[in-house]
């Protein structure tokens, strides 16, 4: 900033940006993780009430299939249009609705009578809570991450959030149904997405001006929120330097003259990610690692750590938490390695191309073999680490070269993780109603008890999904390189690959 000392006219210039991470920004992380918890709690809770769930609706494994399938169904097409609502309204809007009909589809579950209307408050939930692993992905790879060094590190972090909803699926919500019934279990679980939703309508107030160190900020904020995306960061990097109220209205005087660039639509969105020959393999590569998360630990894990090792529901519980927490240590440790790697997405394809591997090695012994309790446990916990779900994502994020088809292609890959829930939910319930035939045991809790060969049968699909991961990768790999990589993500000069017209189309990206 220059200028006269007799008052004259000043001239403003743009701070340049810190390394350091604002508080205000580590806040809207943790706002938008806090969301992604109480989604991944409704997506594993189906495990746990799984007796209660057959005994209150009377179901065979395919129906309960479907039932805790349809929190996925809505979950998957809302990621098609998530990523243009967040380049619309911002996280803070989408979120905040998103947490408000998952309230709703919460308390609809709870208090359902019937199976039809059961299905109707999961497919509420998971329209609800679809916004929130984007949202935990779009704020860690944004610029105040990006420039510390920190967006693979926190995007992993991330998932310690969904860790702690998951892991309060299992044990502690199967005491508290066996004490309280599931029922008020679920409507007390209706309080936390009313409280966040709450949260994030006072964030959006805030971000949208109601209170500016005075200025303005109901006319002025708009232009300044065009400048990064709907937020509005800039006015504080501005404003920091300044010592007077008059030396702030002139920076945002300045700043607001800049024309706001209209958001892409959406089939610009859509346009700009699926013209990305890399999209396809991740696509395929995401639906694989997913599914022994989503698709078994989810559901069907604890039934059968109870049927086929003979254990009680809270060791069967145990065990499928070793996964859960495979999954969440592993999601900030592998984002660590991957910026000590050097960051983008080189270090994440050496990440990528080993967790498959070491994913199926480690859970087809505990599929197919009756082990001690300490080694399957063990193998859930490595199989767990194995899930790099959160890499994927931000190997998505860095890969698509076009600004506008970031997000969107976010969203299509984290569909098609979703997708693997959705579909072999159903389909594993399906393939043991089919294999088990006369030979179901029901409980007099109403828990049907499934032989041990018909599970061996349907959870097959789960090493031939770490197969289709392991192909799709090397796809990837060979068809489009492993220097596809934005310039400015530091991964040296510009491969020769980026000539042709892989991504950006014109031989140019």
């Amino acid at each position: 900033r220059s200028g006269t000392s007799n008052g004259g006219p000043r001239q403003v210039a743009m701070v340049q940006p810190s390394e350091r991470v604002r508080i205000s920004d580590w806040a809207a992380f943790v706002a938008v993780a806090v969301a992604f918890t109480y989604s991944f709690f409704q997506r594993a809770a189906p495990s746990s009430m799984a007796a209660s769930l057959q005994q209150e609706f009377d179901v065979d494994g395919a129906q309960l299939g479907a039932l805790s399938s349809a929190y996925f169904w809505p979950y998957l097409g809302m990621q098609f249009v998530l990523g243009y609502l967040f380049l619309r309204f911002g996280v803070d809007a989408v979120v905040c609705a998103s947490m408000a009909i998952a309230a709703t589809g919460s308390l609809v579950f709870a208090l359902s009578e019937s199976l039809g209307v059961a299905v109707l408050g999961r497919c509420l939930i998971g329209s609800g809570v679809a916004a929130a692993w984007l949202g935990v992905v779009t704020v860690a790879q944004g610029p105040a991450f990006e420039k510390a060094g920190l967006s693979t590190t926190v995007t992993g972090a991330g998932v310690l959030f969904g860790l702690a909803g998951a892991l309060i699926a299992q044990t502690p919500l199967t005491s508290a149904i066996e004490l309280f019934g599931f029922r008020p279990v679920l409507l007390w679980s209706t309080v936390a997405p009313a409280v966040v939703a709450a949260a994030f309508f006072v964030r959006a107030l805030i971000g949208a001006g109601v209170c500016c160190r005075g200025v303005d900020a109901a006319k002025d904020r708009g232009a300044i929120q065009a400048v990064d995306g709907g937020r509005a960061p800039a006015l504080d990097a501005l404003l920091d330097g300044h010592e007077t109220a008059s030396d702030d209205a002139a920076a945002v005087e300045g700043l607001a003259e800049t024309k706001p660039e209209a958001p892409p639509t959406v089939m610009a969105a859509y346009w700009a990610a699926l013209r990305s020959p890399i999209l396809l393999p991740v696509v395929l590569y995401g639906f694989g690692i997913a599914a022994p998360l989503l698709a078994f630990a989810s559901l069907w894990a604890t039934p059968f750590f109870e049927d086929v090792y003979d254990l009680d529901k809270p060791t069967a519980s145990g065990v499928v938490s070793a996964f859960l927490v495979g999954w969440g240590v592993g999601g900030p440790a592998l984002g660590w390695v991957v910026d000590r790697l050097g960051g983008g997405p080189r270090g994440a394809q050496w990440v990528m191309m080993l967790c498959p591997v070491v994913g199926g090695v480690a859970l087809t012994p505990v599929l197919l073999a009756d082990l001690p309790v300490w080694a399957a446990a063990t193998l859930m916990a490595v199989a767990g680490l194995a899930s790099c779900i959160a890499i994927v994502l931000a190997y998505t994020r860095l890969v698509i070269v076009r600004p506008e088809g970031r997000a969107t292609a976010v969203a299509i890959v984290n569909a098609a993780m979703i997708l693997a829930g959705a579909s072999l939910q159903p389909a594993i319930g399906l393939v043991l109603d089919g294999v088990a035939g006369g030979r179901i045991h029901e409980l007099p809790s109403g828990r049907k008890v499934y032989p041990p060969d018909a599970y061996r049968w349907a959870l097959m699909v789960l090493p031939g999904c770490y197969v289709l991961s392991t192909l799709s990768f090397a796809v990837a790999w060979c068809v489009c390189g492993h220097g596809m990589a934005r310039k400015e993500h530091g991964d040296g000069p510009t491969p020769p690959l980026l000539a042709r017209p892989v991504v950006g189309g014109a031989g140019k990206p």
